[in-house]
């Protein structure tokens, strides 16, 4: 004690209560009850040990000392080799003979170096005669006894006689497997192994150290660090002044103190780094990732979940500030008298909390619903209180719950708000027979269940939302997480939690995290293919809410966007709001120097600012109706409880899924998922694929020929929307290696004018249309190469022995991922339909026609394996495809077409008309960029709008080029009035700024207003062929290039369409507008082919409209003009087209030309009369079924659109009696009449 004094003089630091301190370790035996706890004190440094502490873990030791001493009174049991128990009187040294002394305490250095000589030669020759040198048994002769010590958590004694690393505590321990086997102490009792795993610490000098091979022993009360394996590891061990030194190579790891005559080593446990591990975190903190439950119900918790490690004793835990600022005294409901319900669904309390501040996504109320049952509790933030709102609630939720529970929802108790008893909640409920409970007015005891679960959501919602620092406008995330903790609390019979009862499956809380905490999201190795090595390989963020049942993570990033992943690394201490959101730049001060409107003498309307997208809450908030399209129908005073303003926000990255549509595991690998909770599950999936493998004899397991090389393979984990584990085996062909493992690749598909080509003529001919899909397709096509392939991993047939042949898989057909898979599949296809008598178009390869345009005619058009067969109904040639189709192949049988490669087609057959739209794909694009909700606009981009190039701005950080990908699929197929918007947007998909990812969001408000319309197809008795052609010269105010565009009607129905930059500069407008009819001309020729070849017309002839009398007069003249020269092959070309009466030049007036929509951003008057000119029509909701040919589908149109159709008027030949040209210019409706409300339903 004097030393120690000394000591501390000596350091300038002497206190009272370092003395103090000294005195009372000084005062406390070395050894008994109080061994473990003092030898840990003594290891702590001087910053750790207080008083504070120190009387803590006293007093915590005394209760269990008096608790053990009053449950086992005669607890002196000896310990194996316990250093200072008792002296060795008597006792004999092994080395010299003597007596009275032990080994370890004999002097003659000599005897004692020549017994352990002698000791170790023993020992060698007892394991030669092991197999294989594994150790015969596992031991532990540490100087402990198992019952009498209390366990220390940290604490790590290093042990010369333990076989193997042990440890009591399990939850820090990652990569864990089970084991069944025991470990003998040193008085030859035994305790059980349970597992083991890898454990990763950080060691008082800073090092990370990771032990493999650690073994969990629950009931051994101490940490043993083997000295062996250490050895075997080549690590060397060096002793001196009480402190050993381990070093490997020269290299210091980490030291051990001697502390009375044991060696302890005070280690960090760092977090486990298995997914499906619990971490070794504080009570403290789970009561934090618990929205700060209470410790008592915690305990019970515990004992009830996976993955969860809590303290024994949780009385002293401290104060929380956020529970003292969150909560308060309430008073407990008094009992209903009520019994609780016997099975889950039986009966569902509802109640409303309304939220006097406006979500950031607008929302301003909760629906709050709890099973009785189960206490199972569900809540969805809301923008408004209605009872259409309820409904659309009830029907995305129901399914579910009827799926995990397999049981009905018999009835709903409410306090009779009117937006349940009256209305569409009422029609619901009486349509599918649930019965209503309305308690008495005032009587809030009466549903009280629903009360309580009110009042505990908002409670643990307050409570981490002000302990997180985030905005109070962020309290629907902090809503649902907290729902999402409460419902793994425990059920009111205490028997189990909450989602136990209700689904019948213990949950596992491992991946529970602390609301609001610090997290950095990993980005996957796809999406930075083009990003520097050396830049950041995750993205560091805030972590808001659990997403796909808690297998992912929704984070908010620093930049304000939104990701859902399950890469992420934690730091749960950064939630007390020292970690600021970032503040929100208002888009209205932004610069617009990358976008430049040129004057316009046509009207158009004023625009607002370009709304930002808000990300998703889910679950889904119910949308707000839109009521009109037009900017002005919203009044300036509406209140903001009926509609609150938007947060402008920008969405999450392009790869980032919202699971409203589907539920998608982002950035998750197949180890991942195999780890996490839905395993089993999992692999199901990878038995279902393998199975169909062997189905289909896909390859056979051989050993690799010497010289060749087999290309990897991986399996894809993902779930559909309607649930289904789905995993799909693929051959990585990245690398495969042309001329060596394949060829050719090309495999065509259908074009997206030959397939309207084909809808019209159908639709004239009245023939149905059938559709099949191929299961399994390219596994029908043979593979003409040899190719090998790696084993899946983790589910392999054979293990490779060693010294002996890789066991690879020999592909026999065309696996997906291999580079000649789509033609493999072709080729065999089309070898299939040539000897059934089909024979391909020449002008469209993947159409194949068999019989005549005049007798029987039978048209199949293939798009992968999506394949059509068209033709009358009672056709024997059809009836005979679709036996010998099924026959050769698995063909899902879909039916008479409706959905077809992103497209729904409705029909009427009565009245020969057809309509195509993409209203599902839309929706779900302004879902992806979060504008589902946005104010719609009546063009697609600001009148008279240029947008350039500016090197000068930064290029946008949005997902720029996804935007441009995703507004192409609709463009091409069903929307030609986005085509020059889309077209001038994908110009900059390189070098975009912030200005045109605004342009883009003005596109999607157009989407959001007019994604319901469709192209309308009608016969109108002949198959003429007319186009419209239009150019704008010098358009691009920075290249001087022109932009020119055309759309083609067969029958007055548009089949094709472009709208295009001109590749070099015309230096005129008469040379621009040439230009665009030379285009037109080709796209016409091929056109008349197409019809030609199927016996449709006699002659190759189209007719082009152009309202440039220049180009008309050079085109049909022989005179050789001077300003035109360098253009005279295609002016050649066109006149050739003329003379042999393939082409017909017409003029158009310019108000009249619909291609005029392909060339400029045009105003709502002209855009609104063009956009009906070219076929589209707003279809009524609902009216329009295919489930039968025979039957006819009505499908309500809107008559405004409808009457300015230029398809009714104008694509007709005037020599058949129709209007003319200038006839139609009289007979289309007033402007007035063609509107934006004409175009949105």
């Amino acid at each position: 004690m004097i030393d120690t004094a000394n000591t501390i003089k000596a350091g300038n630091a002497f206190t009272v209560d370092k003395l103090l301190i000294v005195s009372i370790l000084m005062s406390l035996p070395d050894s008994g009850d109080w061994q473990t706890t003092v030898e840990s004190l003594k290891t702590l440094n001087d910053k750790d040990l207080t008083l504070e502490k120190i009387k803590r873990r006293l007093l915590e030791r005394a209760t269990e000392v008096s608790k053990d001493r009053s449950r086992k009174p005669n607890s002196d049991k000896a310990t194996a080799f316990h250093v200072g128990s008792k002296p060795a009187n008597g006792r004999k040294c092994f080395a010299c003979g003597k007596q009275n002394h032990y080994i370890r305490d004999c002097r003659n250095k000599a005897a004692v170096e020549r017994y352990k000589s002698e000791r170790a030669k023993k020992d060698t020759s007892k394991e030669s005669g092991t197999s294989n040198n594994k150790e015969s048994g596992n031991y532990a002769f540490s100087a402990f006894s198992a019952e009498q010590q209390d366990q220390e958590s940290g604490i790590w004694y290093k042990d010369a006689g333990a076989s193997r690393h042990y440890t009591f505590q399990r939850e820090i321990l990652s990569n864990y497997r089970p084991v069944q086997d025991s470990v003998q102490l040193a008085d030859r009792s035994s305790l059980e192994i349970q597992g083991v795993g890898s454990m990763t610490c950080k060691t008082t000098e800073g090092n990370t150290v990771t032990l493999h091979e650690v073994f969990h022993v629950p009931k051994m009360k101490v940490n043993l660090l083997s000295t062996a394996q250490l050895d075997k590891k080549g690590i060397e061990e060096h002793c001196l002044n009480g402190v050993t030194t381990f070093k490997h190579k020269g290299n210091t790891i980490f030291t051990s103190n001697r502390v009375g005559n044991r060696w302890i080593m005070n280690w960090q446990v760092l977090e486990a780094t298995s997914p499906n591990n619990a971490y070794l975190v504080a009570d403290k903190l789970w009561h934090r990732r618990f929205c700060h439950i209470g410790y008592s119900t915690l305990k019970q918790v515990a004992q009830h979940v996976h993955g969860m490690s809590f303290g024994k004793d949780s009385r002293d835990h401290g104060p929380c500030e956020a529970c003292n600022l969150g909560k308060a005294q309430r008073k407990v409901f008094s009992p209903t008298g009520n019994p609780r319900a016997k099975h889950p669904m039986d009966l569902l309390h509802l109640d409303f909390n309304i939220v006097n501040i406006p979500g950031r996504n607008g929302e301003l109320a909760v629906l709050g619903m709890t099973d009785d049952h189960s206490n199972m509790r569900f809540m969805f933030p809301m923008k408004r209180k209605s009872g259409q709102d309820i409904v659309d609630v009830i029907k995305n939720w129901l399914p579910w719950a009827e799926r995990v529970t397999g049981r009905k929802v018999k009835a709903f108790r409410h306090g009779g708000e009117k937006e349940l008893t009256l209305g569409h909640f009422k029609a619901y409920c009486g349509e599918h027979g649930i019965e209503q409970q309305i308690t008495v007015p005032y009587e809030h005891e009466q549903n009280g269940t629903a009360e309580v679960t009110n009042r505990v959501i908002t409670t643990l919602a307050r409570t981490t939302l002000i302990e997180s620092g985030l905005p109070k406008s962020y309290w629907p995330d902090a809503i649902l997480t907290a729902t999402f903790v409460a419902n793994r609390s425990m059920a009111p019979d205490k028997r189990a939690t909450c989602v136990e009862e209700f689904t019948d499956v213990k949950p596992d809380v491992s991946m529970l995290r602390v609301f609001g905490s610090r997290c950095w999201v990993k980005v996957p190795v796809e999406k930075t293919g083009g990003s520097h090595k050396l830049d950041p390989r995750s993205l560091p963020g805030r972590f808001l809410r659990y997403e796909n049942y808690g297998s992912a993570y929704r984070v908010l990033l620093d930049d304000r966007r939104e990701v859902i992943a399950t890469s992420v690394t934690w730091d749960e201490g950064a939630t007390d709001g020292t970690v600021k959101v970032p503040e929100i730049t208002p888009l209205d001060q932004a610069s617009n120097s990358g976008v430049q409107e040129a004057p316009e003498s046509d009207d158009s309307d004023s625009e607002d600012d370009i709304p930002v997208p808000e990300p998703p809450a889910v679950p889904e908030p119910v949308q707000e109706t839109q009521e009109s399209s037009s900017d002005d129908d919203v009044a300036p005073d509406t209140p903001p409880s009926l509609r609150p303003k938007r947060n402008r926000r920008p969405p999450g990255e392009w790869w980032i899924l919202d699971n409203r549509n589907s539920i998608h595991y982002a950035f998750m690998t197949m180890d991942e998922a195999l780890q996490g909770p839905d395993a089993q599950k999992w692999k199901a999936a990878v038995e279902k694929e393998l199975t169909n493998f062997k189905h289909f004899k896909a390859f056979e397991l051989v050993d690799l020929p010497p010289g060749k090389k087999a290309i990897g393979s991986k399996l894809f984990p993902n779930i559909k929307k309607d649930g289904t584990f789905k995993v799909r085996g693929v051959a990585k062909g990245f690398t495969q290696i042309q001329g060596v493992d394949f060829t050719d690749t090309f495999a065509p598909v259908a074009k997206a004018q030959a397939i309207r080509v084909f809808l019209v003529i159908c639709n004239a001919r009245g023939w149905v249309i059938q559709q099949g899909d191929v299961r399994a397709a390219f596994l029908n096509s043979n593979l003409e190469e040899e190719v090998y392939m790696q084993q899946f991993k983790g589910f392999e047939e054979e293990l490779n022995p060693p010294g002996q042949p890789q066991r690879v898989y020999k592909l026999l057909k065309a696996l997906y991922g291999t580079k000649q898979a789509g033609r493999a599949w072709r080729k065999r296809l089309a070898e299939f339909l040539l000897k059934n008598g089909f024979k391909p178009l020449m002008h469209e390869q993947c159409i194949f026609y068999k019989g005549s345009w005049d007798k029987d005619l039978v048209l199949v058009v293939v798009w992968v394996d999506d394949v059509l067969a068209a033709g009358d109904k009672s056709s024997p040639i059809l009836q005979d495809f679709w036996k010998m189709f099924k026959k050769e192949f698995e063909v899902e049988d879909l039916g008479y077409l409706e959905n077809y490669i992103g497209m729904h087609v409705q029909r009427d057959l009565e009245n020969k008309k057809l309509y195509i739209s993409q209203e599902r794909a839309l929706q779900e694009v302004l879902l992806q960029f979060n504008m589902q909700d946005s104010k719609p606009r009546d063009t697609p981009l600001p009148s008279g709008l240029v947008m350039k190039r500016n090197t000068e701005l930064p290029e946008t950080d949005k997902p720029y080029r996804s935007l441009v990908g995703c507004l192409m699929y609709p463009m091409i197929w069903t929307r030609p009035d986005i085509a020059f918007a889309a077209s001038q947007l994908g110009q900059f998909s390189s070098g975009a700024t912030d200005e045109h990812w605004q342009a883009g969001m003005e596109l999607l408000r157009f989407i959001q207003g007019s994604k319901s319309l469709a192209l309308e197809y009608q016969f109108r008795g002949s198959y003429d062929l007319v186009c419209y052609t239009d150019a704008d010269w010098a358009n691009d105010l920075q290249t001087a290039k022109s932009v020119y565009g055309y759309i083609f009607f067969l029958d007055g129905n548009p089949v094709s369409w472009k709208s295009k930059k001109i590749q070099s500069v015309c230096t005129s407008t008469t040379h621009s507008e040439l230009e665009g009819f030379f285009h037109a001309a080709q796209e016409g020729q091929w056109l008349s082919g197409l019809l030609h070849e199927l016996g449709i017309i006699k002659e190759k002839k189209f007719k082009i409209f152009c309202d440039n009398k220049a180009v008309l007069d050079i085109i049909t003249s022989e005179k050789a003009l001077e300003r035109t020269k360098h253009l005279i092959v295609k002016v050649e070309f066109l006149r050739e087209l003329i003379r042999n009466g393939t082409c017909q030049p017409e003029q158009v007036k310019s108000q009249d030309n619909t291609a005029d929509i392909f060339t400029k951003s045009l105003g709502k008057i002209l855009f609104s009369r063009h956009q009906a000119g070219c076929g589209l029509v707003a279809l009524d909701e609902g009216e329009c079924s295919n489930s039968d040919p025979g039957s006819v589908g009505v499908v309500g149109v809107n008559n405004s659109s409808r009457n300015a159709s230029r398809s009714t008027k104008t694509h007709r030949s005037a020599g058949n009696g129709e209007l003319s040209i200038s006839e139609y210019s009289e007979s289309v409706v007033n402007d007035s009449e063609l509107g934006s409300s004409a175009f949105y339903t």
